[in-house]
């Protein structure tokens, strides 16, 4: 019985689920959305081009900005701009994603992520949080996102 469960513990950790690992993407591209206090130019850079890694070259993202206005972003370069242009203003930005929710389509080539954003910025104790759904492809063995909305709340 331990040999049995030790094999199917095995056989997880070799192959996991394509929601596992959609999960630990996006986890990893919160990770590299942060911005830890004081990192150079360089860093900042590399930073904006790694995050752009995990999207698609023609990936759609449309977020409502405070104050009522959505911002649409189309492809990978023009998210390089965005976000070098954003890390060069920033001294700080701590992302995190929670409740991530994955639905894989039939053909297990497309998903749909729904998920809790939350963003402190500049040391903020107030974080900003935004509802997302994210739907990734499979390209080439690898999960990438190509769409980014933000989910309107009831009553916002």
């Amino acid at each position: 019985m331990a040999l049995a469960a030790l094999g199917f513990w095995a056989f997880r950790a070799l192959f996991p689920s394509d929601e596992t690992v959609i999960r630990k993407q996006l986890s990893g591209m919160a990770a590299t959305a942060s911005l830890k206090p004081n990192e150079n130019a360089l860093v900042k850079l590399a930073g904006a081009n790694k995050l752009a890694g995990f999207f698609t070259a023609d990936a759609v993202i449309r977020l409502d900005i405070a104050g009522g206005r959505t911002r649409t972003i189309h492809g990978r370069e023009e998210l390089i701009e965005i976000v070098t242009a954003a890390r060069a203003n920033l001294q700080e930005a701590k992302i995190q994603l929670h409740d991530i929710a994955v639905e894989l389509a039939p053909d297990r080539q497309t998903a749909l992520a729904q998920l809790t954003a939350l963003a402190n910025i500049n040391g903020s104790t107030d974080p900003i949080f935004q509802l997302l759904k994210i739907r990734l492809k499979k390209i080439d063995g690898h999960w990438r996102i190509s769409q980014v909305d933000t989910v309107k709340t009831p009553g916002v």
